[in-house]
C-alpha cells in the first residue's frame, strides 16, 4: 500500500493566479506594475495586459480585494482558506497514523512525503501518540545521516514539538551529520527525553535511514540530490534564529524534498537495527 502525504498547493510549475498569490502574501498592497514587476522576477514570461486581466479575475472569484491602484489578498479568503488545508492536512494525516497502527506482520505500507518538515511531524506524531508500539521494545532507535528536524514556522508545530518532549520518549539515535544545526537538533532530541545521540558517526554502510520503535521499521529513501539540499540546509544555520532567516528568504520552504519511507512491521529486523546501535552506547546503557 502506498500513501501519500503531500504538501499542499505543491505540484504543477506555478500558474500566474498561484504566482498572484505568492507574490501578494509576501507583501502588500502592491499596483499591477509592482505585481507585474514581481511575477516577471519569478521567470514568468507573460504581458502587462494579461497580469491585469487576471488580477480582475481574482478579484471576481473574492481571492483578492483592491482599494483604488492596488490589490492584496482577501482576508476572508486567507481566513477560510488556512482552515480547510489546515483541516484537510490532519485528516491526511489521521489516516495514515491509523493505516500504521493497524498494520500487520511482516505487512508493509508506503509513505511518500513532500518535505522535510511533514515528514519530522509524521513520525514525531507517530512517537508521541507510540501508534508502533504493540509488544516491543518502546526505546526509540534511528540511524540518520542527519538529525530530522521541523524547518518550517507554524504554531502546531511548537505544540507537537511539546507534546513529544511530554511523553518522554526514551531512545539513542545515531547520525552521520556533525554540522551546528545537528549539533543544536541533538539538545532537542535529549531533551524530548532521548537517552543518547552520537554525531559524525561513519554511516556509509547505510544508504537510507532506519527507524525503529517497537515491532516497527522505517526504511527512509531520500534522493542523493535531495541529501546534498539537507546537507545544505544544515550546514548554512547553527541556531533556530539562523533558521527563522532562512524560512523568511525562503517563502517559507527551505525543506522542499522527496522522502519515500516504507514502514514494516518486523520484529526480527527491528532486534537487529536496534542491537546494532545500542553497541555505540553500551557504557550509557550498563
Amino acid at each position: 500500500m502506498t500513501i501519500t502525504v503531500p504538501e499542499l498547493g505543491a505540484g504543477k510549475k506555478d500558474s500566474t493566479k498561484d504566482l498572484i498569490i505568492r507574490v501578494l502574501s509576501e507583501s502588500w498592497p502592491l499596483s499591477v506594475k509592482e505585481i507585474y514587476v514581481r511575477i516577471s522576477q519569478h521567470g514568468k514570461n507573460i504581458s502587462y495586459q494579461a497580469v491585469h486581466k487576471v488580477l480582475n479575475e481574482l478579484v471576481e472569484e473574492k481571492i483578492l480585494s483592491h482599494s483604488g491602484k492596488t490589490f492584496q489578498l482577501n482576508s476572508e479568503w486567507v481566513r477560510s482558506s488556512k482552515s480547510f488545508f489546515h483541516n484537510l492536512e490532519k485528516k491526511l494525516s489521521g489516516k495514515a497514523l491509523e493505516d500504521l497502527k493497524y498494520l500487520k506482520p511482516r505487512e508493509s505500507i508506503i509513505f511518500n512525503f513532500n518535505n522535510l518538515t511533514n515528514f519530522a511531524l509524521f513520525i514525531a506524531q507517530a512517537y508521541a501518540d507510540k501508534v508502533m508500539i504493540t509488544d516491543g521494545d518502546t526505546k526509540a532507535i534511528g540511524i540518520f545521516h542527519h538529525l530530522f528536524w521541523t524547518p518550517r514556522f507554524r504554531f502546531e508545530d511548537i505544540l507537537l514539538s511539546r507534546k513529544v518532549i511530554d511523553s518522554s520518549l526514551s531512545g539513542y539515535v545515531l547520525s552521520g551529520g556533525n554540522s551546528p544545526f545537528d549539533q543544536w537538533v541533538k539538545k532537542q532530541y535529549l531533551a524530548a527525553g532521548f537517552n543518547g545521540v552520537k554525531l559524525g558517526v561513519d554511516l556509509s554502510d547505510f544508504e537510507d535511514d532506519l527507524f525503529v520503535h517497537g515491532d516497527f521499521v522505517a526504511q527512509v529513501h531520500i534522493s542523493e540530490e535531495d541529501r546534498k539540499k539537507i546537507k545544505e540546509l544544515y550546514n548554512s544555520v547553527g541556531t533556530v534564529l539562523d533558521l527563522f532567516k532562512l524560512y523568511i528568504t525562503k517563502f517559507g520552504k527551505p525543506d522542499t524534498i522527496r522522502i519515500k519511507a516504507t514502514f514494516s512491521r518486523n520484529p526480527v529486523m527491528a532486534k537487529m537495527v536496534r542491537n546494532h546501535v545500542l553497541k555505540f552506547f553500551e557504557e550509557d546503557v550498563k
